[in-house]
């Protein structure tokens, strides 16, 4: 979105330096969407529950209105930043994205389905047709022996109630391009069950992200640090082999010497995202 000046328009991120933040519940911000991408996050997470054939964003039940829907404060907005950001372009085609200062970065969009995950992902992929029409999704097209990546300037994976077979049966005909990625079990990875670790999942034209709760992977092995490392580490190279990006949830958000000393240690251990709800300090981190 540009915003007017006295003599011209001035981009949201004009000079902004995305990073790799994941803006946690990024619809509990004061400005959804859009206070992310001011602090350079690349990636934003909306949870949505089906209703009455709409998509509501919020956290539980009971914060849901009709008046903030997954169009209305993700979707439209979306699509005006990056129609704004090419309209010098002649030929209708889409080269930057949502970061002036990176303009081929794909924006990560995670969406947490809440509700019944084959009728939510239904509606989702419904949601997401202007988005399609006009290019702005990262597309993946199954053939043999590889498949075909078309990337583009948003990548939506879903995640929550997001069933592996409903991202598995895009891409299989030409009326449903696979254009919903799935946020992988990164802990199914390192399973001692050999079917978990064999899923169709784990390669990046289903699934380019798998994410874990920090806390189910570390436990108490914050009083040996050496061991909460050695396991973050397991994981992230688990899933770096196979081309998969890694993120962990439910990380501390106080106090803040002890959050930004987990900060860290993700960041050494190699993973990819930080999940953070404290935007302006994860962009000072």
């Amino acid at each position: 979105m540009r915003q007017w000046g006295y003599t011209e328009w001035v981009s949201l991120t004009a000079g902004v330096t995305p990073k790799r933040i994941h803006s946690h519940n990024d619809y509990e911000q004061p400005a959804p969407l859009l206070k992310a991408l001011s602090y350079g996050a690349a990636s934003v997470e909306a949870d949505v529950w089906l209703v009455e054939d709409e998509l509501l964003v919020g956290h539980t039940e009971s914060e849901l209105s009709s008046n903030r829907t997954l169009s209305s404060l993700y979707l439209d907005p979306l699509q005006d930043l990056i129609r704004i950001a090419n309209l010098d372009r002649e030929d209708d085609g889409v080269s930057r994205g949502v970061f002036d200062t990176a303009p081929k970065l794909s924006l990560q969009l995670l969406i947490d389905l809440k509700t019944d995950g084959s009728e939510t992902f239904n509606k989702l992929y419904e949601y997401l047709e202007p988005l399609r029409s006009a290019g702005y999704l990262t597309t993946v097209v199954p053939a043999s022996p590889y498949p075909i990546f078309s990337p583009s300037v948003v990548t939506v994976i879903g995640t929550g109630n997001t069933l592996l077979s409903s991202v598995l049966e895009l891409g299989n005909n030409s009326a449903r391009r696979r254009d919903i990625f799935l946020d992988a079990q990164l802990l199914d990875l390192v399973s001692p069950n050999a079917a978990l670790r064999a899923l169709d999942a784990y390669k990046p034209s289903v699934s380019p992200l798998a994410s874990a709760n920090l806390q189910d992977v570390v436990g108490w092995s914050w009083v040996v640090p050496w061991v909460a490392r050695r396991r973050v580490r397991t994981l992230v190279n688990a899933a770096h082999e196979k081309g998969v990006q890694v993120r962990f949830w439910n990380t501390p958000s106080s106090p803040v010497w002890f959050r930004n000393l987990v900060w860290q240690m993700l960041l050494d251990e190699g993973a990819d995202w930080l999940n953070a709800d404290d935007l302006p300090a994860a962009a000072r981190f």
